[in-house]
């Protein structure tokens, strides 16, 4: 069975001695989906797995939402899979593969502009650098709680549109 360790916060956690290449028992899944239940954010290192392993661990937690991308337009160029998006600076033939032209996304929440969001993306990183390339993660709970009671009352009754 793998191992969990909570990370600095308590929303992330992760998990070591397991192989996500390989097809998963269900009971192996199942304690996967437990722990995401109690730390939204899992991190687990060092996994090796091809755009087809990727999608069918993914496709465990749920039915995927395929990328707004088209094949052959920015960011889809690397994988004819509509469920994959490829973030990269990597240049082929002088176009860049990835979703942005600098290799990052700014601040996002994925999906945050669909009628009903998705409940979980999942990254796999690929060629990261040892320095910048980093992943921030925010609970927007502990945001929330962190809130004066006054600004709490102030914002009960109000609603936020994202438009994509």
């Amino acid at each position: 069975m793998f191992s969990l360790k909570q990370l600095d916060k308590p929303f992330a956690a992760e998990i070591t001695n397991i192989d996500l290449g390989k097809p998963l028992d269900d009971t192996t899944f199942k304690a996967i989906h437990d722990a995401w239940m109690k730390h939204p954010v899992l991190v687990f290192r060092d996994q090796t797995f091809d755009v087809n392993g990727h999608q069918a661990f993914a496709e465990r937690f749920g039915r995927l939402k395929p990328r707004l991308r088209k094949t052959g337009q920015q960011g889809a160029t690397a994988s004819d899979n509509p469920n994959v998006m490829f973030v990269s600076n990597i240049k082929e033939n002088g176009v860049l593969i990835g979703t942005s032209p600098s290799g990052a996304l700014n601040f996002h929440s994925d999906s945050s502009f669909d009628e009903i969001p998705s409940k979980a993306g999942l990254l796999y990183g690929m060629e990261i650098p040892t320095i910048g390339g980093d992943t921030l993660f925010v609970d927007m709970c502990e945001v929330y709680n962190s809130l004066p009671e006054e600004m709490k009352r102030f914002i009960a009754d109000k609603w936020v549109t994202n438009i994509h």
